[in-house]
C-alpha cells in the first residue's frame, strides 16, 4: 500500500463520507432496487442515479427512482449530522449531467445533531409492514408532527379524509389491475421478487401478504401466488455498495 492510499484511508473526512453512504442502503426505495450509486471525491459525496436499476415498464418516467434516490441523500445527510459533521448539499448542480443528483460537500466538524441522532438510531430498524391498518385513528398531535417533519424537508404532507377514501381506493384498485394486465410489468415485478440469493435487493415474494379487506388496495408482489403469512414483514436494509 503506497503512502498516499495509507493517507486518504486515514482522513477522517473519507471515513464518514463512507459510513454515510453505508447508512443509506437502508432507504426504502421502490421494489427495493437501490437505484443509486454513490462516489467520494475528497470531502464530497456524489450521489447519481444508476438508469440501469430503472423500473423502464412501472416507473417510464424515474420518479419512483427519484424518491428513492431523495430517501438515500435524506438518510446520508442525516447521518452527517448524527456523526457530528457540518456539510452543504447541492441539488442537480450539474444541468449538463442529469444522473449526477447531489453533492454533499463536508465542510468540517460540528456540535452533534441530538434529532439526526434519533434518526440514525432508527434507519436500521425500519421495517416495511404491509399488513392492513386498525381501526384506530391517528392522534391529531401525531398528524402535526408528521406535518411538522415533512415540511421541514421541503415537502407536503396530505391526510386523506374519510369521503375521500372511495376514490382513493377506486383510483389505487383500477391501476393495479392496469399493471397486471401488462405483461412487461410482471416480468419486470417477477425479476425484483425472484434475485439472486446474497444480492440484498429486491422483494421476495414471500414477504407478500395474503389477501385480505382493507379500505385501500396493495400492490400484489406475488400474483402467482407465492406468499408468505399474514404477518409478512421485511426489511429494505441491503449489502450493495
Amino acid at each position: 500500500m503506497n503512502s498516499a492510499s495509507t493517507r486518504v484511508e486515514q482522513d477522517p473526512r473519507v471515513r464518514v463520507l463512507e459510513a454515510a453512504a453505508r447508512q443509506s442502503l437502508h432507504a426504502p426505495s421502490v421494489f427495493n432496487t437501490q437505484p443509486w450509486r454513490w462516489r467520494i471525491t475528497g470531502d464530497t459525496l456524489e450521489l447519481r442515479a444508476e438508469p440501469d436499476r430503472q423500473l423502464t415498464h412501472t416507473d417510464p418516467d424515474g420518479r419512483l427512482l427519484m424518491l428513492s434516490c431523495g430517501a438515500a441523500l435524506h438518510h446520508a445527510r442525516v447521518s452527517l449530522a448524527a456523526f457530528g459533521w457540518a456539510a452543504v448539499v447541492q441539488r442537480l448542480p450539474d444541468p449538463a449531467d442529469p444522473s449526477l443528483l447531489a453533492r454533499i460537500r463536508t465542510t468540517g466538524p460540528a456540535d452533534l445533531d441530538v434529532p439526526a441522532g434519533r434518526l440514525v438510531d432508527a434507519i436500521p430498524r425500519r421495517r416495511t409492514d404491509r399488513r392492513a391498518y386498525g381501526d384506530r385513528p391517528v392522534p391529531e398531535a401525531v398528524l402535526a408532527r408528521l406535518g411538522d417533519a415533512v415540511e421541514a424537508e421541503g415537502a407536503h404532507l396530505h391526510v386523506v379524509r374519510p369521503d375521500q377514501m372511495p376514490m382513493l381506493a377506486v383510483s389505487t384498485g383500477r391501476a393495479a389491475e392496469a399493471e397486471l394486465a401488462d405483461p412487461a410489468y410482471r416480468e419486470e415485478l417477477n425479476r425484483w421478487t425472484n434475485r439472486p440469493p446474497g444480492s440484498g435487493d429486491g422483494v421476495p415474494a414471500a414477504t407478500a401478504v395474503r389477501p385480505s379487506p382493507r379500505r385501500v388496495p396493495l400492490r400484489d408482489y406475488a400474483p402467482a401466488g407465492r406468499r408468505g403469512s399474514p404477518r409478512a414483514r421485511t426489511s429494505t436494509a441491503a449489502r450493495r455498495t
